[in-house]
């Protein structure tokens, strides 16, 4: 299990160091983490002593740790001293506008281990963000989730060199993940006559 799915991480502060780390593996076996203070964004301070529940990697209950005993054949773990926060979110990544898998993993690892749990990449080689994904998603790699976007530009954008680096071995601005619109292909296309000025509806 790749439990930044979880959506929390924890937080140890010791000797006056911070050092942050997703909750740890445990399979798909049901776990308890006892005794953190929580920051979840609902609540206007943190709260002391709770317990997280997790069933197959996903959160299911955020409760008073007073007087919890954990099930048969749950985990328990103990995180007393430490505190939980909601996974982070990074919505404009570039991981992949020149395709080094190298590269992209590092920065993965280090996203993660800074509180990001999930990220959306802006229109990078979708070839080689799909394989992340897919590593991501089978728990190959240490990484938070794996979001990325297509681009739909006029041709001038395709002028920007890293818009070539992208589509490395293709024609830039005519591959699925990086397109090149123009007045003649809008004019073919029912659904973008709309927005063709002049034109009637």
């Amino acid at each position: 299990m790749s439990l930044h799915r979880v959506g929390f991480l924890v937080f140890a502060m010791a000797l006056g160091s911070i050092d942050a780390c997703a909750l740890s593996a445990t399979g798909q076996t049901d776990a308890a983490y006892i005794g953190a203070t929580v920051y979840d964004g609902i609540a206007t301070a943190g709260r002391a002593d709770m317990v997280i529940v997790t069933h197959a990697g996903r959160i299911a209950a955020i409760l008073p740790g007073l007087n919890y005993r954990a099930p048969k054949g749950t985990e328990a773990v103990n995180l007393h001293g430490k505190f939980l926060i909601p996974g982070l979110i990074n919505s404009h990544v570039h991981l992949a506008t020149s395709a080094n898998p190298l590269a992209a993993k590092a920065y993965l690892i280090r996203e993660l281990y800074s509180g990001i749990t999930a990220v959306r990449d802006m229109a990078g080689d979708v070839r080689l963000l799909a394989e992340l994904k897919r590593e991501t998603e089978f728990d190959e790699i240490p990484s938070p989730d794996i979001y990325y976007a297509a681009v739909m530009a006029g041709p001038a954008f395709f002028q920007d060199p890293r818009t070539h680096q992208a589509a490395r071995g293709r024609v830039v601005g005519a591959v699925p993940w990086m397109q090149a619109v123009t007045v003649r292909q809008t004019c073919r296309s029912p659904w973008l006559k709309l927005a063709v000025p002049g034109r009637p509806r």
